[in-house]
């Protein structure tokens, strides 16, 4: 990942915290995505009908996600790229779903596949929210394939070449409408379902070693569908979490999706009942931890530890590898997540016969933005990068610091996700006087 890529994708939480305090919708980033092709709703499209949910507490049905499985995938094969031993083919097939926008019903995915003889297992990849591109997704799929692991990236509903032009409201993955946005996820269900059926086709692939992995959105939705359908053997999430009703509810990144749901009539219950279906703890009881690995932020401000947390309790307490950073901080600790990934896959796809022990924590730069009372500046926006940390989850460490007032160093010590107290120490600034501060931050 360039340099300007993750500094693009890191300046996204302070966007979207900017949209959230002026009560702008945060659907607006998602009308920013390039879209593919003219589409509108079709004419005499006949929309699949999303079941629904009798009342009641929920009880996981699997006939939720029946489709037709008896018929033949069409898939469309172009081969795409080679590039150090991998080849990429670009596949398309038809949704099983059917909705008003032919473009969003053609499901594009591609296909890594690693060196060397086969059959291969394989790890089908779901990509984070309404993506600009896949490179991120593209570099994790070429990781994959070093664990002798063939990997199928799936582009998501109404996002990259599968969203419709003009844009429409109805035309989201996420959305303020609950109906369309649950039938939309069932959609992306469906199309991995649909992906393992092609799969299990394939000679060069060995379908008894299937599993699916995602970033961010995407990994929540790998795992509703590791839940959904037990053919996908291990589950590798990448910044995921659970409680999706928390997530999009309580969140201030997402006040212009809780908005919207406000504006349908919507309160918290209701999402609570309405994304039970989609909710994916409701479906990973007796997975299996030993054939789960998470890997996530320890200072995620989108999925919150706890959220992680509950994830892996679902999965009967699957272990979770933290960084010491936030939601888009792990894209700077790409190959070490990469690297404990593959070491997973090889454990359980290979039965390499030796125990797989995930390390506690993985290193990953700590970037804290936000605003700085007290120290040499009085009051500044500060940037700061933890140094040197003196204890492993990172809350006391040895901060370098930019404010208006230049730069300095800090011994800062966590009292919250979001605050930190220090002692400043500025330097090139003639004698350096030590001053108290406080640190009000997001971490990146």
């Amino acid at each position: 990942m360039t340099k300007h890529g993750f500094f693009r994708r890191a300046l996204r939480p302070v966007v979207y915290l900017l949209m959230a305090l002026i009560g702008g919708a945060f659907g607006s980033a998602a009308a920013a995505q390039t879209p593919a092709a003219p589409d509108a709703p079709a004419a005499g499209r006949v929309a699949t009908i999303t079941p629904t949910v009798p009342p009641g507490p929920y009880v996981a049905d699997p006939s939720y996600y029946d489709y037709d499985n008896k018929s033949p995938v069409v898939v469309d094969e172009k081969p795409y790229q080679d590039t150090h031993g991998i080849k990429i083919t670009r596949i398309t097939y038809q949704s099983p779903v059917t909705t008003p926008f032919a473009t969003n019903d053609t499901v594009v995915a591609y296909l890594f596949m690693p060196s060397g003889a086969g059959p291969h297992p394989v790890l089908i990849v779901l990509p984070e929210w309404l993506p600009r591109n896949m490179k991120n997704e593209f570099q994790f799929c070429e990781d994959v394939t070093k664990a002798n692991t063939a990997a199928l990236l799936i582009e998501s509903p109404f996002s990259l070449e599968r969203r419709p032009v003009p844009h429409t409201p109805e035309a989201e993955l996420l959305s303020g409408n609950m109906p369309q946005m649950v039938g939309a996820i069932r959609q992306n269900v469906l199309d991995v379902r649909r992906a393992m059926d092609w799969l299990e086709t394939r000679p060069d692939i060995d379908s008894s070693r299937m599993g699916m992995s995602g970033i961010s959105l995407g990994a929540i939705i790998a795992s509703l569908c590791a839940g959904v359908d037990r053919r996908a053997k291990v589950l590798l999430s990448i910044d995921g979490g659970a409680d999706a009703a928390g997530l999009l509810w309580k969140s201030p990144f997402m006040a212009g999706l809780h908005k919207q749901l406000v504006q349908h009539g919507y309160d918290y219950e209701d999402l609570k009942v309405g994304l039970a279906p989609i909710e994916p703890t409701n479906w990973l009881k007796g997975y299996g931890a030993e054939n789960a690995l998470l890997v996530n932020g320890r200072y995620d401000m989108f999925i919150l530890p706890k959220q992680s947390q509950l994830l892996a309790d679902s999965i009967g307490g699957a272990p979770i590898v933290w960084a010491n950073t936030g939601h888009y901080g792990l894209v700077l600790a790409e190959k070490k997540a990469s690297t404990v990934g593959a070491e997973f896959l090889r454990a359980r796809f290979f039965n390499s016969g030796k125990a797989f022990n995930p390390p506690q924590t993985i290193a990953a730069p700590t970037i804290k933005l936000g605003l700085m009372l007290g120290g040499r500046g009085g009051f500044s926006p500060a940037i700061a990068t933890q140094l040197i940390n003196f204890d492993q989850k990172g809350r006391y460490s040895l901060d370098g610091q930019l404010t208006f007032r230049g730069i300095s160093l800090g011994l800062s010590g966590r009292i919250s996700q979001f605050n930190s107290l220090g002692i400043e120490f500025p330097l090139l600034h003639g004698e350096i006087k030590p001053k108290p501060y406080l640190l009000m931050h997001l971490v990146l």
